[in-house]
């Protein structure tokens, strides 16, 4: 197959099937500058067969580069992919595609166990800026699919903009308590980061809150680091109200937050 040339698709076809894992990995490296979405229609069936994660990576981003919408429609299951690279390649394929109907999966992924793949959708979710992405929140909350509206309550959360407080509000009054909960959590979240808005839906929904100052301290992701930490306070007589944190990914620090009685003596300890 040659750029200058229609495409082949006879010729193309062949190579996909080809025993040899260079011959179909080369095929769809060439069949891209063809932007031939017909190409596709070969490719979707043999996805789940591919047994070279390489080959079925390339054979996902080939399907977001010269697809069609609908074509694409055929890989919304592999959201769900145990393979979290299956799952980013899903990811970049809607990014490149660039059609807004499957937005609402990237806010799904913001939920992923995989840092990196949460990484990645809430920038590109970001760069919709503060109106597009409350319009996509909504519409998802407004949803009568369970997934879209249950994306969008979690979703809310993770930006730290106001405008997505309404959606929350909106969540607290839903049938559903575990909508609500969420809801809950959304709005405290908001709230942490300073939100008047966020502080004032508390009000408005009477749920009780406080703000403090903490220290929040990076140590190594390994067993005993927190009690190592705990315990340098308390040999220097400072006070732990209460502490939360995440593991982070592998080979990474963990963020742990510390509430103590003397933020200055534990913040020199714990730099």
């Amino acid at each position: 197959m040659q750029e200058n040339k229609p495409l082949n698709l006879d010729s193309f076809k062949g190579y996909l099937a080809s025993s040899d894992p260079k011959q179909r990995y080369g095929a769809l490296k060439a069949v891209i500058p063809y932007k031939d979405s017909r190409a596709v229609d070969y490719i979707l069936p043999m996805i789940a067969k591919e047994p070279v994660l390489k080959i079925r990576l390339a054979m996902i981003r080939t399907v977001g580069l010269i697809g069609t919408p609908e074509q694409l429609n055929t890989l919304i299951s592999l959201v769900e992919d145990r393979d979290a690279q299956v799952r980013m390649a899903v990811a970049r394929a809607i990014v490149d595609l660039k059609h807004p109907p499957f937005f609402p999966l990237l806010v799904r992924l913001l939920g992923d166990q995989e840092d990196k793949i949460r990484t990645f959708c809430g920038q590109t979710l970001t760069k919709l800026g503060k109106e597009s992405l409350f319009k996509l929140f909504k519409v998802m909350y407004l949803s009568p699919v369970p997934w879209m509206k249950r994306s969008s309550v979690r979703g809310c959360r993770q930006f730290r903009t106001g405008t997505l407080v309404k959606i929350l509000e909106k969540a607290l009054e839903d049938p559903d308590p575990n909508l609500q909960e969420e809801a809950k959590k959304g709005i405290q979240r908001l709230a942490d980061h300073g939100l008047s808005r966020a502080k004032a839906a508390l009000k408005r929904a009477k749920m009780p809150f406080c703000q403090q100052t903490v220290i929040a301290a990076k140590l190594p992701n390994l067993p005993g680091e927190l009690a190592k930490a705990s315990a340098k306070l308390a040999r220097a007589k400072v006070n732990i109200h209460y502490v939360y944190g995440s593991t982070g990914a592998a080979g990474r620090d963990a963020m742990v937050v510390f509430g103590v009685d003397n933020l200055a003596k534990a913040a020199q300890l714990l730099k």
